[in-house]
């Protein structure tokens, strides 16, 4: 699980999903690091779905 003040993003199990939620808009760094989380768990759990 990954949370900022611009998203958060979890891995719902049951779903075998990574769910994304933008809280606000964001730029640079605040962009990548959600992004990058995102697709580390997308790595991490073999056959996941991205869900924003």
């Amino acid at each position: 699980m990954f949370e900022s003040e611009y998203a958060k993003i979890e891995y719902i199990e049951k779903d075998n999903a990574v769910f994304h939620v933008w809280k606000k808009e964001a730029h640079y760094d605040d962009y990548r690091d959600p992004v990058t989380a995102s697709l580390n768990l997308l790595r991490e759990h073999k056959d996941s779905v991205f869900h924003c």
